[in-house]
């Protein structure tokens, strides 16, 4: 990934947190409050994890951990692959909260789906090109900004009108 990604990502984790600031942990607007504290904290961890490539280092120690056992040639995307499966469980969990607004909906469906092809490409062809998986990312980065973007705008500032 890159440095525009991760900045990105803790933009979206700035915008989360306020949102769960502003949504305060009201009876009524618990569930939305604890929506975003999760989704700020998951931004910040994955903007860290870009900067710092966790999901490399453990790949890497995965390596030398599991010698003898037959493994993928890149163990970190695996770990990336575990993280989008946290994000789906935690996006399904909160369906309700997302169906609020259609217009994020298509733009989280736009992250997606560049984040998974850009992985694709790169594990199908390994060390594909920059070239053809950095748009991807920032595809992906700026759809989750932009579904944020909207859906704060959705849940936390048309209510308080």
């Amino acid at each position: 990934m890159s440095l525009g990604t991760a900045m990105v990502l803790i933009v979206v984790a700035g915008m989360s947190s306020i949102a769960a600031r502003v949504s305060g942990p009201t009876p009524e607007d618990a569930r939305r409050h604890r929506f975003f504290l999760l989704s700020a904290a998951g931004a910040a961890f994955l903007g860290l994890d870009d900067l710092l490539g966790i999901h490399e280092s453990i790949g890497l120690t995965l390596h030398h951990w599991v010698d003898a056992a037959p493994r993928p040639e890149r163990v970190g995307h695996v770990v990336l692959g575990l993280y989008a499966v946290v994000a789906c469980v935690a996006f399904w969990s909160f369906r309700d909260l997302l169906r609020a607004s259609p217009r994020a909906q298509v733009l989280f469906a736009v992250a997606a789906g560049s984040s998974v092809a850009g992985a694709a490409l790169d594990t199908a062809v390994l060390d594909a090109p920059h070239v053809v998986t950095h748009p991807l990312q920032i595809t992906a980065a700026i759809g989750l900004l932009l579904g944020y973007w909207t859906l704060i705008g959705t849940l936390v500032i048309e209510p308080r009108r």
